[in-house]
């Protein structure tokens, strides 16, 4: 199955707002990738699994852009507090940079072996990847209830 950067997006979009307080928790708290959490859940959805390493892999292929959008993300909460015309700048700007790691995300996903499984638990391996054990009510908010 070849994934579509598009597709992606689009789930994206659909599944980040009602999310957005505990993603943007799990982003300050232990410093993960929101797209990354959000391809899990889309793989989940896909009932699609990635191995432990491979979760690696793209943390490591991400890397460089992560800490690009890091640097720019808190230029722009400097700025917050002037709600200035920098600020929707600097927001338009981190949008687009969150889109173009999310296009990254999907060619390097493309280029590795996916498990196709009717149980499939990519919140967990990403977050183990990452050294991260999250509790049962924090995963059980980002899942997606059919």
């Amino acid at each position: 199955m070849k994934w579509q950067p598009d597709d992606f997006w689009q789930f994206s979009c659909l599944h980040y707002p009602p999310r957005k307080e505990t993603f943007l928790s799990l982003q300050d708290q232990y410093q993960l990738n929101i797209n990354l959490l959000l391809l899990a859940l889309y793989l989940n959805d896909k009932k699609a699994c990635l191995s432990q390493a491979n979760w690696q892999h793209l943390i490591q292929a991400l890397s460089a852009s992560e800490q690009q959008i890091r640097l720019l993300r808190q230029q722009r909460r400097d700025t917050k507090q002037q709600q200035s015309a920098d600020y929707s700048a600097l927001l338009a700007r981190e949008l687009d940079m969150e889109k173009q790691q999310q296009q990254l995300i999907i060619q390097q996903l493309n280029q590795l072996p996916v498990e196709h499984t009717g149980n499939a638990d990519n919140i967990n391996r990403y977050c183990t990847a990452r050294g991260i054990n999250l509790d049962k009510a924090t995963i059980n908010t980002l899942k997606i209830v059919e």
